[in-house]
Order: C-alpha cells, then structure tokens, then sequence
C-alpha cells in the first residue's frame, strides 16, 4: 500500500523539526574503505556512523544529563585498538575546557577577577 500524502508531509515535518544531518570529508579512498568495512559488519556506512555517534552521547553523562535522554550505548564490536584509540581521544578532549569556562575565565580576567 503506497503511504499517503498526509503520512508524507508529516514524515517531512518532523524529520524538519526533530532531525539534522552530520556529516565530513574524507577521501574517496577512505570513504570506500570504511563502507566495506561497514559491509562486511552486516551494516551500512550510515548506521554505523550513527551507532557512533549515538554510543559516544550515550557515554557522556553531562549530554545525557543536559538532554533527559536515554539512550543504550549500541553494540559496536569494537576491536581493542579501537577502544583503545577512542578512550585515548575522550581522555584528550576532557582536557579541552568548555566553552563556557574560557568565557567565564576571559571576563574575570577582564574584570581583574
């Protein structure tokens, strides 16, 4: 049964109010790459992006906190170097102060705070 033109328009309607897209540049090399990488998982490039994206918020508590979501981590099966890799890459980026602090820090500094 072919979806209706009402089901249509709110299908458009809420993907314009509730949804975006993500996206980078790689190279073509990298993006095949990674598809057959995807591919031989069972799965599409796509969804493994956002299984990623959704484990990495999921993980995070403040995200989580900040956005009353929850959301299970997805099962990526993630090699040991992987893991590895992006432990390493949280551990930096918990490093990197918020934006809202260096604001903060900047107008106390200004404010000979």
């Amino acid at each position: 049964m072919p979806v209706s033109e009402a089901q249509k328009r709110a299908s458009l309607k809420y993907d314009k109010e509730h949804m975006t897209t993500l996206g980078c540049k790689v190279k073509k090399t990298e993006a095949a790459a990674f598809k057959d990488y995807a591919s031989q998982r069972g799965k599409t490039s796509n969804t493994m992006l956002k299984e990623y994206v959704i484990g990495c918020i999921s993980s995070d508590e403040t995200v989580a906190r900040d956005t009353d979501v929850s959301v299970p981590a997805p099962d990526m099966h993630l090699t040991v170097e992987e893991q590895a890799h992006i432990e390493k890459r949280r551990a930096m980026l918990a490093k990197i102060p918020s934006p809202s602090n260096g604001v903060a820090e900047r107008d106390n500094a200004k404010d000979g705070k």
